[in-house]
């Protein structure tokens, strides 16, 4: 259709919300979770960096190289030099801990674990995963079944003490 135009791989676009002071990262499956985020639905996600990357394409293989990711940026920061200089540098210290809030089930501890292999220590966020654990626990959880999730497959181990042995098991 456009024979100048370069056949190139598409940039994964990623939304991120750059608090003033950062002290850590929150990686956020969902839209809906990122959105109630950076309108102070979490507190606790005060003075987190808040990064939506639509599930799986948080964790592709190309996340952190230059061109190949598009950072779109919201919040109070206007300087976003040192997140990128840690996201797409090698060997540079993340902002503080980093953290993954996504849907209490098989895909998204494989997130989880892809995250991981991309950044480093990133651990299971407890403070949106203990509601959801709470109420699995109160048998308030629903069948794969019933959420047409029955062909997720057990990631095994995410490398998350958290999730590896309290949010797994409990799946």
């Amino acid at each position: 259709l456009f024979p100048a135009f370069p056949s190139r791989s598409r940039p994964l676009v990623v939304a991120v919300h750059l608090p003033e002071r950062c002290r850590g990262v929150l990686f956020l499956e969902n839209q809906d979770n990122y959105a109630t985020a950076v309108a102070g639905g979490y507190p606790e996600a005060h003075g987190l960096a808040l990064v939506y990357a639509a599930g799986f394409r948080g964790g592709a293989g190309r996340i952190r190289e230059p061109g190949a990711a598009l950072l779109h940026y919201s919040g109070g920061s206007t300087e976003p030099t040192p997140f990128e200089e840690w996201w797409f540098g090698e060997g540079v210290p993340p902002p503080g801990p980093l953290h993954f809030f996504g849907d209490l089930d098989f895909a998204g501890m494989a997130i989880l674990a892809a995250l991981r292999q991309r950044f480093g220590e990133v651990s299971a966020w407890q403070p949106g995963y203990a509601p959801l654990l709470q109420r699995v626990q109160n048998g308030e959880g629903h069948l794969p079944e019933a959420a047409d999730k029955q062909q997720q497959s057990d990631p095994g181990n995410t490398g998350c003490p958290y999730a590896d042995t309290v949010l797994l098991p409990a799946m």
